[in-house]
């Protein structure tokens, strides 16, 4: 079996993705008319979010690596403005945390010039001394180690981490001659949100055993159901967009199931510890931004390095 060229295996990739919204929506409108007043509306608007994310992420993966860029620079910049909102117990001043901006400019402004080191290196050393020289300058010693380790930790999450998705935008084309860049790109993001959604519906209808107390509705039976799915269809879809392998494109979803599984965990914690249940509203029916990219926060750099140092 050959695989397909660039252009096909994106075509194809995107036909398919349009084509299971399309039967999602169908049946999303179909439940949604069942249910009472104020769920059917929250169905609907989560529906309506699906599609406009499904554009924004194809749009930018067809624009090229600029596209996909700018698409990560906003959705990180977004991350950083809902957690500066988030009603956690903070030991300093509101000023302190915009420290976090300015790791982003850094970050963003280093993979735009093809700096790869700026930002692989630089950013994490930022997230630490920044924070640390401004309670240096001005003199705060209340409760620095706190304030130290909350602000490198969203610097390292929102910008670091999370930039891993931008950071597949800058690795060289002739890594993934079956469809370049956006083939590692859209594979990601692609799994990730696959890997959510079967979970979670795999945990409504099977789950009995919780996973976890930090969040109630994971179970032991939607991690293994999600992960064997995200497996199952890593496969064809590594075919589609990358050069890997059978068992290499298994490994990956196998890789991004359980990162993925983390990263949702990872911010139920901060979310637990602002007292909220969803991080904002920007995601009509979904909840914020953080809800829709905790994930990623993880996937992004599991698949990257994964990339680095065991594929190519």
């Amino acid at each position: 079996m050959s695989l397909p060229d660039e252009a096909g295996g994106m075509l194809w990739v995107t036909a398919i993705g349009i084509g299971a919204l399309l039967i999602g929506s169908v049946v999303r409108i179909v439940s949604a008319g069942r249910a009472p007043g104020s769920k059917a509306s929250e169905r609907f608007a989560s529906l309506a979010s699906w599609w406009v994310i499904a554009i924004l992420v194809l749009a930018a993966v067809w624009t090229g690596p600029w596209g996909m860029l700018l698409l990560m620079a906003v959705i990180t910049a977004l991350a950083i403005w809902e957690f500066l909102t988030l009603p956690l117990q903070r030991s300093v001043p509101q000023g302190f945390l915009w420290t976090i901006p300015a790791v982003w400019l850094l970050a963003f402004a280093g993979l735009s010039a093809g700096w790869i080191a700026v930002f692989r290196v630089g950013v994490p050393l930022a997230c630490l001394v920044l924070p640390s020289a401004v309670c240096i300058l001005t003199g705060h010693t209340r409760y620095s180690t706190t304030a130290i380790g909350e602000v490198t930790m969203a610097g390292l999450l929102l910008v670091y981490a999370l930039g891993h998705a931008a950071l597949l935008a800058v690795l060289s084309p002739a890594n993934n001659p079956v469809a370049g860049v956006g083939g590692w790109f859209l594979f990601l993001v692609a799994l990730t949100q696959i890997n959510d959604i079967c979970q979670a519906l795999v945990g409504r209808a099977l789950g009995r055993r919780r996973l976890t107390s930090v969040s109630p509705g994971k179970t032991w039976e939607g991690f293994a159901g999600g992960l064997g799915l995200t497996v199952l269809i890593s496969i064809p879809l590594g075919w589609l967009l990358t050069p890997l392998g059978v068992g290499a494109a298994a490994g990956a979803g196998l890789l991004i199931a359980v990162a993925g599984l983390l990263g949702d965990l990872n911010m139920s914690l901060i979310k637990r510890d602002a007292g909220v249940k969803a991080s904002g509203t920007m995601v009509p029916g979904q909840g914020g931004i953080l809800d829709r990219v905790d994930s990623l926060s993880f996937t992004a750099p599991a698949f990257y390095y994964y990339l680095v140092f065991a594929v190519t």
